[in-house]
């Protein structure tokens, strides 16, 4: 079952991707799914 995303995620100027480019790989992971959960879900859990 594909996500649908309910809103959208800007990034300013280049800076996250300056920033996500730096990170091991493990770390991109937790970050997409974090932007996962925040684009596709109506409430973002504390955890």
């Amino acid at each position: 079952m594909e996500e649908r995303y309910i809103r959208d995620i800007f990034y300013f100027k280049s800076y996250y991707l300056d920033f996500f480019s730096t990170l091991k790989p493990e770390v991109k992971r937790k970050f997409n799914w974090t932007l996962k959960l925040i684009g596709t879900i109506d409430r973002v859990p504390i955890k």
